[in-house]
């Protein structure tokens, strides 16, 4: 079992975000080593990080900001709540997000709740 695992945003150099986990937060991004798009884009600034103590709740978060517009994530990073929750308001007529992880081998629904699937359905 790992130990914390901490969700982060790096702003890149031509002011893109980038959303990754890891267990260590001193990573190899500036030096080369870690992503491909942030090799692409040094240097990088570490802006916002969290810490979980449980690998998918990591991951369920990092994928939830990984789909965020740059505004909404902005909003996260200096700390405006006001616009981070007009940003966060549901457009009329969407339907809410489903995303499927082999890690878990379950649905994580838009609410965090872990809905394990059958492999023989």
């Amino acid at each position: 079992m790992p130990g914390t695992i901490h969700v982060y945003i790096l702003r890149c150099a031509d002011g893109s975000y980038y959303v990754g986990s890891t267990e260590d937060l001193q990573n190899a991004h500036n030096t080369g080593q870690g992503a491909k798009y942030t090799f692409l884009r040094r240097p990088v600034q570490l802006v916002y990080s969290e810490s979980y103590d449980s690998l998918v709740e990591a991951v369920v978060r990092e994928r939830q900001l990984k789909r965020w517009s740059h505004a909404k994530k902005h909003a996260l990073i200096v700390g405006d709540t006001v616009r981070l929750k007009q940003l966060s308001k549901r457009v009329e007529g969407a339907k809410p997000a489903y995303l499927l992880t082999r890690m878990t081998g379950a649905v994580i629904a838009r609410n965090n709740v872990l809905i394990p699937i059958s492999p023989f359905v």
